[in-house]
């Protein structure tokens, strides 16, 4: 007789390759991600997929939260994680320092400078973000407190402070 496979109670998380997006999350447990993400820095290739994994929580957490509340990252799961992208990055910003990478969704006051190219742009704003990456888990963590609080303008506050970095 052949012993059986025990399979998780939870469905299994599926990679898939795509051309749309650095990430996608594309329901039923499925998460798309650009080959090319696989050549970006490491703590952007984390933060991506980080955050197509928050989305997957944002979607399926009535299913999930019940067993994430038992593990050790409970704080984030105190709360349901509110649905879109800029809740999503402060939510993965939270989770651990090594997760925080530039965004696209939460708009920092970054502007080139004068003479630079985009290149130079994005290393500068990468090299910030690397630099400040515990200031900014901090500020994550204290932005989903204040949601909790009742404050509904926290990604307004995170990014107000975010401000007082630069």
């Amino acid at each position: 007789m052949r012993p059986q496979t025990l399979l998780p109670r939870a469905p299994w998380v599926l990679l898939y390759y795509t051309n749309s997006a650095k990430g996608e999350y594309l329901l039923d447990w499925k998460i798309a991600l650009d080959p090319d993400l696989l050549n970006e820095p490491k703590r952007e290739l984390h933060h991506t997929i980080a955050h197509e994994l928050t989305h997957l929580i944002q979607w399926q957490q009535n299913r999930i939260r019940h067993r994430a509340l038992q593990t050790k990252y409970a704080y984030l799961y105190a709360q349901k994680i509110p649905k879109g992208e800029e809740a999503c990055d402060i939510w993965t910003y939270a989770r651990h320092p090594d997760l925080v990478a530039p965004s696209g969704y939460l708009h920092t006051p970054f502007e080139m400078r004068k003479g630079e190219t985009s290149c130079e742009f994005w290393n500068r704003k990468f090299r910030f973000y690397e630099k400040h990456c515990n200031e900014i888990h901090e500020l994550a963590k204290k932005a989903i407190e204040l949601r909790a609080r009742g404050c509904r303008r926290y990604i307004k506050w995170f990014l107000d402070e975010l401000r007082l970095i630069l």
